[in-house]
């Protein structure tokens, strides 16, 4: 069985050795303190990384299917805004008149 450390931990991830860290720290990554080096596992890592693959497909599902109900709209305007960083709606310029 493989281990890895904090910065194998975090190439592993795709992540940077402070977020690894952190989410060691806060019990979100399995992983053990062993003296003053982190531990990591590598079936945990897998383990965990397939956790959030399923969390985040599941969740890009239910937003997919909602396209067809009523809400639909109103989600897509939400991502939109998220994607491009706004936080409200642009507003319209009144009419010129000639």
């Amino acid at each position: 069985m493989r281990t890895y450390g904090i910065k194998e931990c975090a190439e592993f991830l795709k992540v940077s050795t402070s977020t690894a860290a952190e989410l060691a720290v806060t019990g979100e990554l399995p992983g053990a303190r062993v003296g003053h080096a982190w531990v990591f596992l590598e079936e945990d890592l897998v383990c965990y990384l397939q956790r959030i693959v399923r969390e985040q497909q599941t969740e890009r599902q239910a937003i997919y299917q909602s396209q067809n109900s009523p809400l639909s709209a109103e989600i897509d305007v939400k991502r939109r805004r998220k994607l491009h960083g706004r936080k409200s709606e642009v507003p319209l310029l009144p009419a010129v008149e000639e």
